[in-house]
């Protein structure tokens, strides 16, 4: 991990930020997780994570906001994703973040599985 993804980690570990429950995906701020959405499901062949949430903010902030946060993580782009989605690699795992944007409300949507090359 470079000097400054490393600083960014440090910096949303100390800033107070929020992260989902049961993981170390940091939670927007001005984002609010949709009320029993999340799931962390551990299996032998890896962990399935899925959770969502919603803001204000435009698709392209919270796309730069996910992939430097991300990044900081250990998280690297791992091929095309949808408009305004991410799609990352760290240890065996994809995730997939995907972004809807209507009525003024961005959803955000992120699953993260086992690679299929693992399985």
């Amino acid at each position: 991990m470079s000097l400054p993804h490393a600083c960014f980690a440090l910096f949303l570990l100390f800033a107070g930020a929020e992260f989902f429950p049961g993981t170390d995906l940091p939670l927007m701020p001005g984002f609010e997780e949709l009320a029993e959405s999340g799931v962390v499901f551990d299996k032998p062949s890896g962990r399935i994570v899925q959770v969502v949430a919603f803001g204000s903010e435009a698709p392209p902030a919270v796309r730069a906001f996910y992939a430097e946060a991300l990044a900081a993580l250990g998280w690297t782009e791992a091929g095309a994703a949808a408009a305004h989605g991410l799609k990352m690699r760290r240890e065996g795992e994809t995730l997939s973040l995907d972004l809807s944007h209507s009525d003024g409300q961005t959803v955000i949507s992120i699953v993260i599985q086992p690679d299929a090359e693992e399985n």
